[in-house]
């Protein structure tokens, strides 16, 4: 078991302890294993990979529909400590996305980028999978994360990128969600420069 309750307190009742373990399932049913039994899947360069092409990080699975903005603060950190090999092929598929795509994604479906929501959140869960120490390709994961700090990416970037790197923060001016986006970039940089 990944988690026990003890029988101390209001958790330990019966209708509380089936709530939390259905939360618990649901925090697994995502994201989608898009690998086949093969061993092999669809990447971003619409080509055919196998999951063990990056011989010094092979994986066991490649994922992906992973709704990063909705999940970077909760489902991701908990994967880190109760799945660690799967968040390690999570980090990985975002790793092979980059490579395979040009970009690391925000929000990618399938075998492509949606460039839905704001920031760059791979960034979060990708230093979060390496502050808990869970293996995958650094180096190449740095590259992309710190590409899409420093540049406007084709696929899945930061808007108003030359104005959070002129100056800092993104004028109400230019875009209508430039406090949202002012933030959700400070906490992109400050995990790009852990």
């Amino acid at each position: 078991n990944t988690v026990q309750i003890n029988s101390v307190g209001s958790i330990a009742e019966k209708d509380n302890i089936t709530a939390f373990y259905t939360a618990v399932y649901h925090t697994y049913v995502s994201p989608t294993t898009f690998s086949e039994s093969g061993g092999v899947y669809l990447g971003f360069d619409n080509q055919v990979h196998s999951l063990t092409e990056n011989s010094n990080y092979p994986m066991n699975a490649y994922y992906t529909d992973l709704s990063i903005w909705d999940t970077f603060r909760s489902q991701f950190p908990w994967l880190s400590i109760s799945r660690p090999t799967e968040m390690g092929d999570i980090a990985q598929s975002l790793v092979a996305m980059f490579e395979q795509g040009g970009d690391l994604p925000r929000w990618p479906m399938a075998n492509g980028y949606t460039n839905t929501m704001i920031g760059t959140h791979a960034d979060i869960v990708l230093a979060d999978t390496m502050a808990h120490g869970i293996e995958f390709d650094y180096q190449t994961a740095y590259q992309g994360m710190y590409q899409g700090a420093t540049e406007t990416q084709v696929n899945a970037g930061r808007s108003d990128i030359q104005d959070w790197l002129t100056i800092g923060f993104i004028p109400y001016d230019d875009d209508g969600d430039s406090c949202c986006n002012t933030l959700a970039y400070a906490y992109d940089d400050w995990c790009v420069g852990l």
